[in-house]
């Protein structure tokens, strides 16, 4: 579990570390906890090992057991990035996303984390 935070840190960091060109708004950071209680869910019908990260990729089809009728997204590097996604079917095909770690989570008792390697974006709003 130590290990894991640890490796949580230091990719959070790493991701901010990255150079960037022109006079985007540098990147911030959030301390991140494990969640407790992690959602289950399966990627393209395979299943999901919530004991590690777990990297999404744009059109990914995640699929989540028990049913789920909204989701909601956070970009953790992003203090205001938050969307509320209404799920048919209880499935979510996954967007292109910014590169950074995510919070998925149903409700506040059960939420995972996932990371994305996609493309830098600076944050909504600055």
């Amino acid at each position: 579990m130590i290990a894991l935070l640890a490796w949580l840190f230091l990719l959070l960091f790493g991701v901010v570390g990255a150079s960037s060109s022109g006079s985007a708004p540098a990147v911030t950071t959030t301390a991140v906890a494990v969640p407790a209680h992690s959602l289950v869910f399966t990627i393209d019908g395979h299943a999901v090992q919530t004991n590690r990260p777990v990297r999404l990729q744009q059109g990914e089809a995640l699929r989540f057991s028990p049913a789920l009728r909204t989701l909601r997204v956070t970009r953790l590097e992003c203090k205001h990035d938050v969307h509320r996604i209404s799920l048919t079917g209880s499935a979510w095909h996954v967007p292109d996303l910014p590169t950074g770690a995510y919070e998925l989570a149903s409700a506040p008792a059960s939420s995972s984390l996932v990371f994305v390697t996609s493309h830098a974006a600076p944050c909504p709003g600055g």
